[in-house]
């Protein structure tokens, strides 16, 4: 970037920016790049280069997001945990298939505690919080809505401070997030330093790509509708013993997959 200022100048609103003022990339909190030269970097002439000539591009780190293009390679969602550890996907005429996180697959084989009814009931919540299994799987595998949404944003935070655009992430909320909470959660993002958040509430779409494991019954009441007649109870039943995903789902974020 700085060798294409020299040819074509600097960007147009390089007067007054962060670079004009002596910013450097990866310089924050006392860190200075040292000179590595395996990598033949000289951070010392960068940065008088740098003064110099200035930059062509006003940002110059970012990460993609990794939503859907993850699941062509079996790479991880970027910096996403994991929606679900287990699911079923829906294929066609509705069959749905199991899908197990390879990793989990195979840390569960070598303890010795693989088994399909173990499969099966990560695939009814998606989450292993709650399981007889060892600390260090519930450790490893922690899904999005086992972590705050607080601690969501002060991940993506951390990885903004290193970061020139505005960083790729979805805060997940559980269906019965406030809009106390969404508040919380933009205000948070901002006092950190983000330059952009996505938050996506569980069910705050009439179909999205990953509906997490219920079971339950619910009753409710109904007002009279007629002068009259006694109020009626009407019976909700949410039957959906499973993680079931569309034949789309990559594996990662709920609202890139959209």
């Amino acid at each position: 970037s700085i060798e294409l200022a020299k040819e074509r100048g600097r960007f147009p609103a390089y007067e007054g920016s962060s670079y004009e003022r002596g910013y450097f990339p990866f310089e924050l909190d006392g860190f200075r790049g040292e000179n590595i030269p395996e990598l033949g970097v000289d951070w010392d002439a960068l940065r008088k280069e740098l003064a110099k000539h200035g930059t062509r591009n006003s940002t110059n780190t970012t990460i993609a997001p990794t939503g859907t293009i993850s699941v062509v390679a079996g790479t991880s969602s970027g910096i996403e945990p994991l929606f679900a550890v287990a699911f079923r996907r829906m294929v066609l005429d509705g069959l749905t298939l199991l899908e197990v996180h390879p990793l989990f697959e195979k840390m569960t084989r070598e303890m010795g505690i693989h088994s399909e009814e173990l499969m099966e009931k990560v695939a009814e919540t998606g989450t292993v919080a709650d399981l007889p299994i060892p600390d260090r799987l519930k450790d490893l595998f922690r899904t999005a809505h086992d972590i705050d949404p607080e601690w969501h944003i002060r991940a993506q935070a951390e990885f903004q401070r290193y970061t020139d655009n505005a960083v790729s992430k979805t805060i997940n909320m559980r269906h019965d997030a406030t809009i106390r909470d969404v508040e919380k959660a933009y205000l948070l993002a901002y006092e950190l330093g983000c330059k952009g958040i996505t938050i996506y509430r569980d069910q705050s779409k009439s179909q999205q790509v990953i509906y997490m494991g219920l079971k339950k019954s619910k009753k409710r009441k109904e007002g009279k509708q007629h002068a009259g007649k006694a109020s009626r109870k009407i019976e909700l039943k949410l039957e959906r013993p499973a993680v079931v995903v569309d034949s789309n789902y990559s594996g990662g974020c709920t609202h890139c997959d959209l």
